[in-house]
């Protein structure tokens, strides 16, 4: 599964889950799930997040990552760690 990791201005960090593309719509940037087979974002896809593009400074793709949602705390979770390097990482890996 793809998770995204969104670096805001303010260091906070948003992780999105379940989202395979992402693309600006007007102020927001959408993160979409695409619909099982197809290879573009359009009307079959399903919008997994929107957030204000003014406020990101990052956005981290994290391929081939097997998290589950609920060792995230959901479908999207929020961290604010003082310092980025304080995040606490994910092990993709299972080791």
């Amino acid at each position: 599964m793809v998770r995204y990791e969104v670096v805001f201005k303010d260091k906070t960090v948003e992780r999105i889950v379940g989202a395979d593309a992402y693309a600006q719509e007007g102020p927001m940037t959408t993160f979409f799930e695409r619909a099982p087979g197809r290879q573009v974002v359009d009307c079959w896809s399903n919008r997994v997040a929107s957030l204000r593009t003014q406020d990101i400074l990052i956005i981290r793709r994290e391929p081939g990552c097997a998290v589950g949602a609920e060792q995230l705390g959901g479908p999207s979770a929020s961290v604010a760690p003082d310092l980025l390097s304080e995040a606490t990482p994910v092990d993709c890996h299972g080791t």
